[in-house]
């Protein structure tokens, strides 16, 4: 089986391609959203969708927070908002979660054939010159999702950039993440130093709370932990040469999904938890969980630049990098 069926979902226009293994709904109008990941053996959603808040269309430089519906945003060129961000001879205002949640994407190429279909994106910039390109491509028999990613810089001028892959996904306590076999460091923020009780500033994965063994960040916790945190791995090319591969794995028993991809073009990784610890609007706290491969090591672009981690996109330069998502 190899299907593209389009669509609606919540009254706007959707595309999904699913084979026997896998589905993926994405939304065009909403940012490119992806809005559903599901395992077609048996049906689970991986993708976390808040019906509370609702598939809504914003506008430039709405509040984010108005609009976290959960599933899969891209956040591109910083995830913190910046307010005149000094990029290419100009002062820009990045809105929060950045540029490209915000702004409707075209469908340029929709491509099938008995092999494999492919859904090309594409977004252009406000302000800054460049366009963003996301590819899905889906095979026949494949349990995996191939994403393919393409940035090109039409200005004359380098654009600095952090760019991070923002899905969500539905966790249930003692649901596993399982990383590399290697001691990967981790920065911890506010939110890991308060939980924990601990001025620890870097951790190797995964961490154990001295105070409370059953505390550990491979695995959910349990509901209502109050736990939030946003961390950022260090530079992943320190761990792993140019021919290796970086596996992140959600596991639920027998079930897993995650994404797999080389840490010479995808620099960080970071986790969001939120078990039921942190809500941006009036609504109740969620219990998810964000896995998000990344480049540069912090929410802010201004930060990652200090700390000498963004990327920059000389004139005129077309960059380009992969990631699969796979499942069980």
């Amino acid at each position: 089986m190899l299907e593209c069926i389009e669509h609606t979902v919540q009254g706007f226009n959707a595309i999904t391609i699913r084979n026997a293994y896998l589905s993926c709904t994405v939304v065009p109008e909403l940012g490119g959203k992806i809005t559903s990941l599901k395992a077609m053996q048996t049906q689970r959603e991986w993708l976390a969708l808040d019906e509370q808040v609702g598939l809504n269309k914003a506008n430039y430089a709405d509040d984010f927070t108005r609009f976290d519906s959960g599933g899969w945003d891209e956040c591109f060129p910083s995830i913190a908002p910046e307010v005149d961000f000094p990029i290419a001879k100009r002062k820009v205002n990045i809105p929060d979660h950045g540029q490209l949640w915000c702004l409707p994407w075209q469908v340029v190429e929709l491509k099938t054939s008995k092999s494999a279909i492919i859904v090309v994106l594409q977004c252009e910039g406000v302000g800054l010159g460049y366009r963003f390109t996301r590819s899905l491509k889906l095979g026949k028999s494949a349990k995996g999702l191939i994403v393919n990613y393409q940035l090109v810089n039409h200005s004359d001028e380098p654009i600095p950039y952090i760019w991070s892959m923002h899905p969500i996904f539905a966790v249930t306590p003692n649901m596993h993440i399982t990383l590399p076999t290697r001691a990967i460091e981790f920065a911890t923020d506010t939110g890991f130093k308060t939980f924990f009780n601990t001025q620890v500033k870097h951790f190797s994965w995964p961490y154990q709370s001295p105070l409370n063994h059953h505390l550990n960040l491979s695995h959910v916790m349990p509901y209502y932990s109050g736990f939030a945190s946003k961390m950022y791995s260090d530079r992943l090319s320190t761990y792993f040469t140019e021919t290796d591969s970086f596996e992140v794995e959600l596991s639920c028993g027998d079930e897993y999904c995650g994404f797999r991809f080389s840490p010479h073009q995808v620099s960080h990784l970071g986790l969001w938890f939120n078990y039921h610890g942190w809500s941006g609007n009036d609504l109740p706290a969620p219990f998810v969980l964000g896995i998000e491969p990344c480049i540069g090591n912090s929410d802010s672009l201004r930060q990652s630049i200090e700390n000498k981690e963004a990327a920059i996109l000389v004139a005129h330069e077309q960059r380009s990098w992969q990631v699969e998502f796979f499942i069980s």
